[in-house]
């Protein structure tokens, strides 16, 4: 018998570790359609996480889902590798060169470069915004969530906050509690995490920590 109280215990503790917070008003987002990265076409000259990509989805009246993180110098761009591999074509990290190394880059052959932030939220002029942070180094340094909140609060659209990495997600419940918050979740591989975060990260055991809506 107390084997199966055991059990009932574990699953308890497993699904308030998953349990999200209680519901708040989702309203701006729903019935929503996305342009994730923008309203892009990597064939079609219109290259993903581009300013042209994000004006043509504004124009669209579309929401706009865009990706975050650092350069060297710590400007905030919207791109979603973390190197610069398949966008680019050189084999180096965004995070190992500064803005003004980035700018002198295109994006798949066109004549567009990777963004500022700024940049893009100027040319969205209020679309729904779902933000996803990219935690490239330290998967504890949450230094880009408080770099992106002034510029974040200045913006007149609806935001969502979004990542895999919970500690981000949980940065914004303790400093910006007024964001809705979203977390990720996939499989995560060998390499992409500490291998004692694959599991739990996976699992959504981290939910515990930053109670995503």
């Amino acid at each position: 018998m107390w084997f199966f109280y055991l059990l009932v215990i574990v699953a308890l503790l497993l699904l308030l570790a998953i349990l999200p917070r209680q519901r708040r008003n989702t309203s701006p987002f729903d019935r929503t359609l996305y342009a994730h990265r923008g309203l892009h076409s990597n064939e079609g000259g219109v290259p993903e996480n581009s300013l042209a990509a994000f004006a043509a989805a504004a124009k669209a009246g579309y929401g706009v889902e865009l990706d975050v993180q650092f350069t060297a110098d710590r400007q905030i761009v919207v791109f979603h590798d973390n190197d610069l591999k398949r966008m680019c074509g050189i084999d180096r990290r965004v995070d190992e060169l500064t803005y003004a190394e980035l700018k002198e880059l295109r994006l798949l052959n066109t004549d567009q470069r990777i963004p500022l932030l700024t940049e893009v939220l100027d040319v969205l002029d209020g679309a729904t915004l779902l933000c996803e942070f990219k935690a490239m180094r330290s998967y504890t340094d949450t230094s880009l969530c408080e770099a992106a909140l002034p510029l974040l609060n200045d913006y007149k659209g609806a935001v969502c906050i979004e990542s895999f990495n919970p500690f981000m997600v949980r940065w914004f419940r303790k400093h910006a509690p007024q964001y809705i918050r979203g977390i990720l979740s996939k499989k995560f591989e060998k390499g992409e995490v500490a291998p004692v975060l694959r599991f739990p990260l996976s699992s959504l055991f981290a939910n515990f920590l930053c109670r995503p809506d």
